[in-house]
C-alpha cells in the first residue's frame, strides 16, 4: 500500500521529498525502515575528500 496508509506524511517542496512525520522508533514500530540519506550523503562527501587528499599527497611524493 501507500505509505500514507500507515503514517502521516509531510511533503517538503524544497527537496521535493515525501517523508513520514513519525520519528525513527515509531516508524519502526509500524514496520517501516528509516534510511538516513543525510548520513549517506555526508559519508560520500568525506570519501571523495579523502580520495582527493590522498591523490594530491601521492602526486606530491612522486614529484619530489
Amino acid at each position: 500500500g501507500n505509505i500514507s496508509d500507515y503514517s502521516p506524511i509531510y511533503y517538503d517542496p524544497n527537496s521535493k521529498s515525501s517523508m513520514t512525520q513519525f520519528d525513527k522508533d515509531d516508524a519502526e514500530k509500524i514496520g517501516l525502515i528509516k534510511f538516513d540519506f543525510l548520513g549517506l550523503r555526508t559519508l560520500t562527501v568525506i570519501d571523495k575528500a579523502l580520495k582527493s587528499i590522498n591523490k594530491m599527497l601521492a602526486e606530491k611524493i612522486w614529484s619530489s
